[in-house]
């Protein structure tokens, strides 16, 4: 579970500027359901580590950030199809 859920944070973040706030909505709905994964700062890391090197993938983690945060928690873990990349 954890890998697919950090695989969607990676595949739907996209820029820097997203990153924080898409971790920490992750995060904290992770927590609030008991579901296991990386830390914020670890999240922040990576998700801006991609986001350098991929436009396309910064593009997308700010328009995923935007679109969860009026999400249930449920939402954000479990589903949040409506939020997923294109392409």
């Amino acid at each position: 579970m954890n890998a697919v859920l950090f695989a969607v944070l990676a595949a739907a973040c996209g820029s820097d500027q997203g990153c924080p706030e898409l971790c920490a909505k992750e995060v904290q709905c992770r927590q609030d359901l008991g579901v296991m994964g990386p830390d914020e700062e670890s999240c922040v890391a990576q998700c801006e580590g991609l986001a350098e090197d991929d436009p396309d993938f910064a593009e997308a983690v700010a328009e995923k950030a935007s679109c969860i945060q009026d999400l249930s928690c449920d939402e954000v873990v479990f589903g949040a199809f409506e939020c997923a990349p294109e392409g």
